[in-house]
């Protein structure tokens, strides 16, 4: 029996060297052999739950460290593994129980309070994550992750100074990681503090030259700055990361980045990303089509009626059709690499597109009758759903219409999603009437919303996909951008090479439409 115990030791130690060594599929072989053994053995499941997580293998996990629990249900750590198996399931409340659970039975477990700061930032709720994580920090105040996960967390509240301080007390503790220092240049390039940010990132890259998300980091910063070739070089980077790498459909065919002849040839210009990309970038069809291509444009299926009014050689399709054949592919957010785009080249900065005429002149006579008074009609948008910045670009309708104060416009909704209640509110409350074409589906129908763009005499929105329509159909466009702008608005300017009927108006601190709303006001 003794003899029989010796050896289940020696393969626990085995098995522990072996998973430290990274080894993890060698340590759960071991494991396994062990629970043939001893199939009860709480740590033996324990231990080859947690190698299986370190392998992804996340639901065979779950089952091991369940039964593990359920042998074992007063050990902290079960809890806390279980926990960490759960938030990768995206089983986040069921998370959040397990490390409560493990806090409970071991209320000084700074690693759990950690690990419960990153779900509860993962399901927004920032308040609790930042008490989780200082939680841990109080606990144990060498964990640099954890400084650097309170300091996503702040970075996520637009906080960004704070943010910054804790990025940096975390690189004290671990001055070579490069997580840290890609989130720090990440908060420096909030601050708009670009060399900064750049140094920090390249810094990184020293740290980890094969690291995807720090490259594509330091490739927008660039952008940002108006350091279009190199910037353009790095956003290729885009394809190696978790984020971006399923964003175009795979397909045949050999990447044209401009380097092949494309005389006679066929070229398919890849879809990717959100719907203000493809609009902001279907530009280069003309060019493409002027080195002798036939042009295949790919676009979601609401876009491709609207897209036929470009110019050039080139046909559209939707994401929905089957391929046709091509010789050459090109992801149509890598076009400005493959033409060599600089600041002074960019082609097709006015009216690239056209609204369909008869729906304009329908659309038209609808607004007229609406407008008894004959005010300019001003087309609004205030709302943006993106995932981590739409809090920062967006501004409350009751707000937006307070700030602008103008009587001499008549608004006209061009806000995509369900509005209709807050409306309702801004006209009871503020007796300003905002105009609400129920036959056009903002979200759904693009060819209605240019149409409507159209009809109006002004756009004000903020930074989402009708600034984008708008500027392609050269539409006179005022842009309320947040303090960290996304790339494409650049620094500093009030003018968009991009677009050249937008004017651009930002904020001068985080959430501060102040300032902004004063320039505009000024300006109309």
């Amino acid at each position: 029996m003794k003899l029989r115990q010796v050896k289940i030791e020696k393969a626990f130690g085995d098995a522990l060297g072996l998973y430290r060594a990274g080894n993890f599929e060698e340590a759960r072989v071991i494991y396994e052999q062990i629970l043939q053994q001893s199939p009860n053995d709480c740590d033996a499941l324990h231990l080859l739950g947690i190698a299986n997580f370190s392998l992804k293998k996340y639901q065979e996990a779950r089952i091991l460290i369940t039964k593990a629990i359920s042998i074992a249900p007063n050990q902290a750590s079960f809890h806390s593994n279980l926990g960490n198996v759960l938030k990768e399931l995206d089983r986040n409340s069921e998370a959040l129980e397990n490390y409560d659970e493990a806090i409970r039975l071991d209320p000084n477990f700074s690693q759990a309070y950690s690990n419960r700061g990153t779900v509860l930032r993962k399901l927004k709720r920032y308040p609790e994550a930042i008490t989780s994580f200082t939680n841990s920090i109080n606990l144990d105040p060498h964990d640099f992750k954890t400084f650097n996960n309170l300091g996503n967390t702040l970075r996520d509240l637009g906080k960004f100074n704070e943010a910054l301080a804790m990025y940096d007390y975390a690189i004290g503790l671990s001055p070579n990681s490069p997580e840290v220092y890609m989130d720090r240049g990440n908060v420096l390039a909030d601050l708009n503090l670009i060399s900064k940010a750049v140094a920090s990132y390249e810094r990184s890259i020293y740290l980890r030259p094969d690291y995807p998300g720090v490259h594509l980091c330091k490739a927008l910063a660039l952008l940002a700055n108006g350091q279009f070739e190199e910037g353009f070089e790095l956003y290729e980077w885009r394809w190696r990361t978790s984020q971006f790498g399923g964003l175009a459909r795979s397909s045949p065919g050999d990447l044209w980045l401009g380097s092949q002849s494309l005389s006679g040839k066929t070229i398919l210009l890849q879809a990717e990303q959100g719907i203000g990309d493809v609009i902001q970038f279907c530009r280069y069809v003309q060019g493409v089509s002027d080195l002798g291509a036939h042009v295949i444009l790919e676009a979601p299926k609401k876009l491709v009626n609207l897209l036929k009014s470009l110019s050039g050689n080139y046909e559209v399709i939707s994401l929905d059709d089957a391929l046709p054949r091509f010789d050459y592919r090109c992801p149509i957010m890598s076009l400005p690499r493959a033409l060599k785009t600089t600041l002074h080249n960019i082609p097709m900065s006015q009216g690239y597109l056209k609204a369909d005429q008869k729906r304009v002149s329908q659309l038209q006579e609808e607004l007229r009758l609406k407008n008894p008074h004959s005010k300019k009609l001003c087309g609004i948008s205030w709302l943006s759903k993106a995932d981590k910045t739409g809090l920062f670009r967006s501004i409350h309708l009751k707000d937006f219409i307070s700030m602008l104060d103008n009587d001499n416009l008549l608004y006209v909704n061009l806000q995509y999603g369900e509005v209709d209640e807050e409306i309702a509110q801004v006209e009871k409350d503020l007796g300003v009437t905002v105009i609400n074409l129920k036959s056009v589906n903002m979200y759904d129908d693009i060819d209605g919303l240019a149409a409507i763009i159209e009809a109006c005499d002004l756009i004000i929105s903020i930074d989402n996909t009708t600034v984008h329509l708008a500027g392609a159909l050269g539409k006179d466009t005022r842009v309320l951008l947040p303090y960290a702008p996304e790339w494409r608005w650049m620094l500093g300017r009030k003018d968009s090479p991009w677009y050249q009927s937008l004017r651009l108006y930002r904020q001068q601190a985080v959430f501060d439409w102040s300032g902004a709303f004063a320039k505009l006001k000024e300006d109309l």
